[in-house]
Formats: structure tokens, sequence, C-alpha cells
């Protein structure tokens, strides 16, 4: 909800009336939550290149196949930015 732009006020009021609980275990959920996150994104660059650029051909080789160019060039350009291959050399 968070990354839909949804406030702290809003977040508590839908979990009160959805699972009916309250504030301050909102906000342990909330705090393990941002737990979470900041381990995966402490990933290493080199590591978070490689799981991305896996991402990457597995879109083109869909893309490919269900013949969605337009998505298939996208993603060669997306991948062609993350191995800094975007300028050519003179």
């Amino acid at each position: 909800m968070t990354r839909d732009g949804k406030s702290r006020m809003q977040i508590l009021e839908y979990a009160r009336v959805t699972w009916g609980i309250g504030e301050s275990q909102v906000d342990k959920y909330r705090q393990e939550l941002n737990i979470e996150m900041t381990k995966e994104f402490e990933k290493s660059r080199r590591d978070m290149t490689v799981e991305l650029a896996d991402q990457l051909t597995r879109v083109i080789e869909r893309s490919v196949d269900t013949n969605q160019l337009a998505v298939t060039l996208g993603a060669i350009n997306a991948k062609a930015k993350l191995f800094n291959l975007t300028e050519i050399n003179k």
C-alpha cells in the first residue's frame, strides 16, 4: 500500500477494517517489512546486475515468442544500458 502512495493513516484504517488489527501491530509489520526491504536493496551491484540481466533476457525471449517486437527492442535497449553499451565508441 505504501508503494501505491497510501498514507500511514490509510494503511491503519485498511488493516483495522480488513484484518481487525490495531496500530501497534501494523507498525510492527511495517517495521519488519522495512527491514526485509533494506536487506533486499543491500545486494551488491554485481548481484543486482546479474538478476536484472536475467529478467531482461526472459522478457526478450517471451516477447519474441509472442511477436511483441516493440517490447523486445525495449528490453534489448534496457540490457544495453545496464551494461553501459549504449554509446558508440569513436
